[in-house]
């Protein structure tokens, strides 16, 4: 089962992402957001969809 789609990804979209995420982050330096990660992986405002299943 293929484990990475990083060769997939869009270029643009991956740059407005990690621009988003900074603009987050600022705000969170700043006082005004605050962001939880559950379960250690990281912060995406896209949702991840799964491709592949197994019993």
């Amino acid at each position: 089962m293929r484990k990475s789609l990083k060769d997939k990804r869009d270029p643009v979209a991956f740059e407005r992402e990690k621009e988003i995420q900074a603009f987050l982050h600022q705000q969170v330096a700043a006082g005004k957001l605050r962001i939880y990660y559950f379960d250690g992986s990281g912060f995406t405002t896209t949702p991840c969809v799964p491709y592949g299943w197994q019993k």
